[in-house]
């Protein structure tokens, strides 16, 4: 099996690099094969207004090669504004965009890709804000993102409080054990 772990986060300090990195040595320790892509430190800019840019095309095929060899795709990142970092983003419409990730056959959408997802997020609201909007972050990446592309959505774990329970100790070693079992 082949992981492919798509982190953004500026700091390199930060729990998304360190969920991205412990789910990426438990998979190793079950011989499968892991990438990770850290979208704040890759050769791939992404111009947001030229579609036309060459290197831009080059690099957008490479990371959809990637795509398609992986197994299991697995995003983390922290939650700004009730949503993902523009970086990442970014990267979704790009990357997942029309006639690679769907296509519209007789005005209906068509999932092109057959792929499973793992999502690791951060904040630092309690968790319940979260789930009390009509459609939570977690319904909205599942049905209106990813299964829009054909990935299905297997684990979604929200770590919230993040700032608050940074300065607890033993926060960091239950994120690991959560992490590590979820990629068991």
């Amino acid at each position: 099996m082949k992981s492919l772990i798509i982190t953004a986060h500026p700091e390199k300090w930060w729990t998304t690099h360190l969920i991205a990195q412990t789910y990426a040595e438990q998979q190793e320790k079950n011989w499968n094969q892991v990438e990770i892509i850290d979208l704040y430190n890759t050769d791939l800019n992404l111009d947001f207004f030229s579609f036309t840019n060459k290197n831009n095309e080059k690099n957008i095929s490479i990371r959809q090669s990637k795509i398609l060899e992986a197994d299991e795709l697995v995003f983390a990142f922290p939650v700004r504004w009730w949503e993902s970092p523009a970086i990442f983003k970014n990267w979704f419409e790009n990357i997942l965009s029309a006639w690679f990730a769907f296509e519209y056959q007789n005005n209906r959408p068509v999932w092109l890709l057959n792929k499973k997802a793992k999502m690791f997020l951060t904040c630092d609201w309690p968790k319940i804000f979260f789930s009390i909007f009509p459609i939570s972050i977690k319904y909205f990446w599942k049905y209106m993102r990813l299964e829009f592309c054909g990935i299905k959505l297997t684990d979604f774990v929200l770590f919230d409080l993040m700032r608050i329970r940074k300065k607890k100790s033993g926060r960091e070693n239950k994120i690991i054990q959560k992490v590590q079992k979820i990629a068991k």
